[in-house]
C-alpha cells in the first residue's frame, strides 16, 4: 500500500529505534529519532531516545549535526536543546518487567511503512540523507520543494506544553488538526452521530503545499467526508478515538495520546471546517485567489476522472488554427465539437469553451437548430471544466497564469532509479498534483 522500502512491521522498526547508538529518520514526517546510553556499561535499560524535528535538507547539508561526532553526543549534549522529546527507550515496572516507552511504540505503529533511513553514525546519516534527497525523494516531496514557499512565522509554543489540551483538540468531534512541521493531518468525526463516543480518527501524511493549493481535499466540505468518503491519499492510521476499559469508562486511544505527548509543543492548526483549513494554508503560502481558483478547477476535473462519474474524454484536433484550440469531447459515449479561443482579441469570455453539435450530412440550416446530445447537455458545466483543463497546456502563456510545472519536469535531474519509482511506488501515487497532464492523455 505504501513505499516498498519502508519497514514491513512495527516490531522491526521498534527494534531499530531503540538500538544502541543508532539514528532513524522519517523523511516524509521530518522526524529524527536517535538512541544512545550515557555509558555503555550501564546496559540496554539505560538507553534514552531523543526525537527531533528536522528536514532532509538540514541533515544532508550537515548543518544540523555541526559540533557532534557521535550519536551519544547528539543525544546527551547540546542536541537536547533541539529535541522535541527526550524519553526512556525502556521503562521498568515494580515487578521488574521492562517495556518500551509508548511514544516510541507509537512511532513504530504509525510510521513503519514510511521511507525510514537508518544509520549507525552521524556521517553515515548525512550521506544517506543526501542520497535520499538527490535520488529517492518522492514526487510529492519534489512538488513540495518546487512549489512550496516557506511558511510564515510559526507560532512558538514551549516544548512540553500540556498534551491533554492537544489531545482534546485531536479527539473533539468533527475537527481537523494539521501539524505543518511534521506533514501530519489528523481528523476526527463521529461514525454514528447518535453515539456519544463512537468517534473515529484518521491520520494522514500531507505536505503543506498540498493543502495550500487546496487540491488534495477538494470537494470535502465536511470533516466527516475526509475519513469516510476518502481523499486521494490513504490514511496511515484509522482507529477508534475512544475504547472501552474493563470498568466501562472511556479513554482516548493510546496512540493518539502518545502523538499528543510527542507533538504538544509544535505548531498546530485546528479547525472544524475543511475550507477554513485550506484557506489558512493558502494564506500562509501567499497563494493568490486566481491561482487557487485555477488549481481548484483542476482538482474538480481530476476528482471527476477519479470517481469515474461521468465518463468524459477529450480529443484535441488542432491548437493554432485561427487562434483557436479545437477538438471533440465525449460524455458517456455521446460526442460534440468544441472550440476554445486562444487569443486576447475578445474583451470578455475570451477563454471560455464553446460546444457545438455535429452537423448531419447534408445539413444546411443554422447550427442553433441542432440540440446537443442529452449526456453533454446534462453535464455541460462539468464537460466545459474538463475541456478547459485539457486545453490549458496549449493556451497562450499570457492567459495561463499560475499554470504548474508538470510532474515529468520535476524528475529531469533524477536518476533512472527515481524515474522508475515515479510509477513503482504504491500508495504515494500522484495526488492531484497536475490534473492537466493526466487529462491530456484522454
Amino acid at each position: 500500500m505504501y513505499k516498498i522500502h519502508g519497514f514491513q512491521d512495527k516490531d522491526q522498526l521498534l527494534e531499530t529505534l531503540v538500538k544502541e547508538n543508532s539514528m532513524t529518520f522519517f523523511p516524509e514526517f521530518n522526524l529524527l529519532a536517535a538512541t544512545s546510553s550515557p555509558a555503555l556499561f550501564r546496559g540496554p535499560m539505560s538507553r534514552e531516545t531523543a526525537i527531533f524535528n528536522v528536514t532532509a535538507s538540514e541533515i544532508s547539508s550537515g548543518e544540523f549535526f555541526k559540533g557532534w561526532d557521535y550519536v551519544s553526543d547528539f543525544v546527551f549534549k547540546d542536541g537536547r536543546d533541539k529535541a522535541i522529546a527526550i524519553i526512556d527507550s525502556y521503562e521498568q515496572d515494580s515487578d521488574g518487567f521492562t517495556f518500551h516507552d509508548r511514544r516510541i511504540d507509537m512511532l513504530s505503529r504509525l510510521f513503519s511503512w514510511s521511507s525510514t533511513i537508518t544509520a549507525g553514525s552521524i556521517p553515515d546519516m548525512v550521506r544517506r540523507a543526501s542520497y535520499y534527497q538527490k535520488h529517492l525523494m518522492s514526487n510529492r516531496e519534489s512538488f513540495e520543494l518546487s512549489h512550496g514557499k516557506p511558511l510564515s512565522e510559526i507560532s512558538e509554543r514551549p516544548v512540553g506544553a500540556d498534551a491533554k489540551e492537544l489531545l482534546d483538540k485531536l479527539t473533539s468531534s468533527e475537527t481537523v488538526s494539521y501539524f505543518p512541521e511534521f506533514n501530519l493531518l489528523v481528523t476526527t468525526t463521529e461514525y454514528d452521530p447518535l453515539g456519544l463516543h463512537d468517534r473515529d480518527t484518521c491520520v494522514f501524511n500531507v505536505f503543506p503545499s498540498e493543502l495550500a493549493y487546496g487540491k488534495l481535499f477538494y470537494g470535502f466540505e465536511n470533516v466527516a467526508d475526509i475519513p469516510f468518503s476518502g481523499p486521494v491519499v490513504d490514511p496511515i492510521a484509522f482507529q477508534p478515538t475512544f475504547i472501552d476499559s474493563a470498568e466501562r469508562d472511556r479513554s482516548n486511544d493510546v496512540d493518539l495520546g502518545s502523538l499528543a505527548m510527542l507533538l504538544s509543543g509544535s505548531d498546530v492548526i485546528s479547525t472544524q471546517s475543511v475550507p477554513e483549513l485550506l484557506e489558512t494554508m493558502a494564506d500562509r503560502f501567499d497563494i493568490e485567489p486566481e491561482e487557487r481558483a485555477l488549481n481548484a478547477d483542476r482538482a474538480r476535473a481530476e476528482e471527476c476522472i477519479r470517481t469515474g462519474v461521468p465518463d468524459i474524454q477529450v480529443e484535441i484536433d488542432s491548437t493554432n488554427d485561427d487562434n483557436f484550440i479545437e477538438g471533440t469531447v465525449t460524455v458517456e459515449g455521446e460526442s460534440c465539437y468544441f472550440y476554445r479561443p486562444n487569443s486576447t482579441r475578445s474583451t470578455e469570455d475570451y477563454d471560455s469553451v464553446v460546444f457545438e453539435p455535429f452537423r448531419p450530412d447534408g445539413f444546411e440550416g443554422d447550427i442553433e437548430e441542432i440540440e446537443l446530445p442529452d449526456a453533454i447537455d446534462q453535464n455541460r458545466e462539468l464537460a466545459e471544466l474538463v475541456v478547459s483543463v485539457a486545453t490549458e497546456p496549449y493556451m497562450n502563456p499570457d492567459k495561463a497564469v499560475g499554470r504548474e510545472q508538470s510532474i515529468d519536469s520535476l524528475c529531469d535531474e533524477k536518476t533512472e532509479v527515481s524515474e522508475s519509482m515515479r510509477y513503482g511506488m504504491e500508495g504515494v501515487g500522484l495526488p492531484m498534483l497536475d490534473a492537466a497532464e493526466h487529462l491530456m492523455n484522454y
